[in-house]
C-alpha cells in the first residue's frame, strides 16, 4: 500500500464496535487511480524544479528502475483492509523458522537487491497471512501447523493460494457472533492477562458517545476534508542553495541489535496495516526461545534503521514501512478526529533514533512542533520549582546526613568508652585475685613453717626421752 494508501482499520479493543466498521484506503477516499509501486516522475527538469527530489538510480550504468505491479502489491493492498485476527509466532522450529523468513526479506530490502521494490511489502504480506488465527477457539498446536503448511506455500511462491485462505477466514470473523455486547469482565481480564492494562481501564471508560465512529457518509465526508490532495510546495517554503545534509555513519554507530530489542521490550500499543500489534514483535524480537533467529532480525532491524538515517532511499520501497491505519475516533457533537495507527516496526526503529537524536529534533523543530519535546513556559516554571523543591530536599537530605554522621559518631564513642571500662574492670579483678591468691600462698607457707617447728620439737622430744630411756637402762646394768 502506497504513502497515500492509508487503512481504516478498527482498534483491536473495541471489540464490540469494530466489527461495524468496514474499512477503506486513501485512494478510496479520493477516487484516485491506482499508480503503479515504483514508478518515478522521469522529468528530465526535477534536478532544476526547487523542491523536488533528485532521481533514484540504483543501477551503476544509471538507467532508473521501473517496477511493474506484481502479486505482492495486489497482496499487501489486500491485506490492509483485514480485520485483526492475528495469533502470536509459536515457539519451537517453526517459528525459528518463520522469523528467518521475515530477516531475510529485511535483508532483501538492506543489500538493494533485485527484489528491494517488493521486500518490505512482502514482510507485511508474510506477518498477515502466515499468522491468520485458523478459528476463534483454535489453540497453540492449531497455530503450529496452519503457520508450518503457510510458510511452505510461501516458499513455493503460492501466494495466491494464501490470499484466498486468509479472505474466507476474514470472511468468517463476526459472522456467527450475537447481536448482544461482549461480556465486559470477560474482555477486561483478558487485556489484563495479556498485559494491556491501558486498553483494559480504556475498555471500561468508554461510552456509548466515544470510541471508533462507524464508516457512514457524514463521517467520510469529514474525512476527505481532513485529507486533502497533495499541493504543490510554495517558493517560500523550499530551501535554496546547496545543502550538505550528508550524515556519516558513525553517528548512528550506537543502533544495533541489542538496541532494537530494547526498543521493542518499550514499545506498546496496537499494530499497522499488518494487524500484528507490539506483543507480536515484541516476541519476535525479544523472546529468548528463538535464540539466534530474534538475534538476526534485531540485527536486521539496526542496518536498515541506519540505512534510512543515512542514505537516500527510493521513496517506493518504503511504503509499506511508512503506511498507517486511519481510525476515526468520535469527537464529540459529529466531530470526528483521525488518528493514524503506523507500523510497530517504524516506531521501533524509530524509538532507536529518538534516543540519541533527540536533541536534534527539539532544536530543528523549535516552537513550531510541541510535540517533539520542546519546553514551553509553564514546564519552565515547573522546571525552576522543582529545581527549588530538589535544593530545599538536597540540603535538607545532607543535614539529615550529617545529624546521622553525629549519632553514629557519638554511638561509637560511646561503644568505645564501654568496652575501655569493661576492659578495666576485668583488669582489676585479675589484680583481686592476684593478690588474693600471694595472701593464701603466704598463709600456706606460715602453716607449713609452723608444721615444721612442731615436727622438730617433737623430734627433739623423741630424743630426750630416748636419752633418759638409756641412762636407765645404764644405771640398772650398774646396780645388777
Amino acid at each position: 500500500m502506497s504513502a497515500k494508501d492509508t487503512a481504516l482499520i478498527n482498534e483491536s479493543q473495541y471489540t464490540n464496535q469494530t466489527n461495524e466498521l468496514q474499512t477503506t484506503t486513501r485512494h478510496d477516499l479520493h477516487n484516485s487511480q491506482h499508480e503503479i509501486p515504483g514508478a518515478l516522475d522521469q522529468n528530465e527538469d526535477n534536478a532544476i524544479i526547487s523542491g523536488c527530489l533528485p532521481e533514484y538510480n540504483n543501477r551503476g550504468d544509471g538507467r532508473t528502475i521501473v517496477i511493474s505491479t506484481s502479486d505482492i502489491t495486489d497482496a499487501y493492498d489486500e491485506i490492509t483492509t483485514w480485520k485483526k485476527n492475528v495469533f502470536l509466532v509459536p515457539y519451537g522450529k517453526i517459528g525459528r523458522d518463520f522469523i528467518d523468513q521475515i530477516t531475510m526479506h529485511i535483508n532483501d530490502w538492506n543489500s538493494g537487491s533485485e527484489n528491494q521494490h517488493v521486500s518490505l511489502k512482502a514482510v507485511f504480506v508474510l506477518l498477515a497471512v502466515g499468522l491468520q488465527k485458523p478459528n476463534p477457539k483454535s489453540k497453540a498446536k492449531d497455530h503450529q501447523d496452519a503457520l508450518s503448511k503457510r510458510l511452505a506455500l510461501w516458499k513455493d511462491g503460492e501466494i495466491s493460494k494464501l490470499i484466498h485462505e486468509g479472505r474466507i477466514i476474514q470472511s468468517r470473523i463476526g459472522k456467527f457472533k450475537g447481536s448482544n455486547h461482549p461480556d465486559k469482565a470477560k474482555v477486561f481480564a483478558k487485556l489484563v492477562l495479556e498485559g494491556q492494562i491501558n486498553s483494559a481501564l480504556r475498555f471500561l471508560s468508554e461510552t456509548s458517545n466515544g470510541g471508533v465512529l462507524t464508516l457512514t457518509d457524514d463521517v467520510m465526508t469529514q474525512l476527505k476534508q481532513k485529507h486533502p490532495e497533495p499541493q504543490p510546495a510554495k517558493l517560500g517554503s523550499v530551501l535554496f542553495g546547496p545543502l550538505n545534509d550528508e550524515i556519516p555513519e558513525s553517528v548512528y554507530s550506537q543502533i544495533n541489535g541489542e538496541m532494537v530489542r530494547q526498543a521493542a521490550l518499550r514499545t506498546k500499543g496496537s499494530g499497522g496495516p499488518s494487524g500484528v500489534d507490539a506483543n507480536g514483535f515484541r516476541r519476535m524480537l525479544a523472546c529468548k526461545s528463538f535464540k539466534q533467529s530474534s538475534t538476526r532480525l534485531c540485527e536486521a532491524i539496526a542496518r536498515m534503521t541506519k540505512t534510512l538515517c543515512t542514505q537516500y532511499i527510493d521513496p517506493t520501497t518504503i511504503e509499506a514501512l511508512i503506511a498507517s491505519r486511519l481510525i476515526p475516533l468520535d469527537k464529540g457533537e459529529g466531530a470526528v478526529r483521525p488518528i493514524g495507527v503506523g507500523e510497530v516496526i517504524r516506531r521501533i526503529s524509530a524509538k532507536c533514533v529518538m534516543s540519541f537524536a533527540k536533541k536534534d529534533v527539539v532544536e530543528a523543530s523549535g516552537s513550531l512542533q510541541l510535540c517533539a519535546g520542546q519546553k514551553s513556559g509553564t514546564f519552565i516554571n515547573e522546571d525552576i520549582n522543582k529545581s527549588d523543591v530538589e535544593s530545599k530536599n538536597s540540603s535538607k537530605s545532607k543535614n539529615s546526613k550529617i545529624e546521622k554522621n553525629r549519632k553514629i559518631q557519638k554511638s561509637k564513642n560511646s561503644k568505645i568508652e564501654k568496652s575501655k571500662k569493661f576492659k578495666n574492670r576485668k583488669i582489676e579483678k585479675l589484680k583481686n585475685s592476684k593478690i588474693q591468691i600471694n595472701r593464701k600462698i603466704q598463709k600456706l607457707e606460715k602453716i607449713e613453717k609452723f608444721k615444721n617447728r612442731k615436727f622438730q620439737k617433737l623430734k627433739k622430744i623423741k630424743k630426750f626421752k630416748n636419752q633418759k630411756i638409756q641412762k636407765s637402762r645404764k644405771n640398772e646394768k650398774f646396780k645388777n
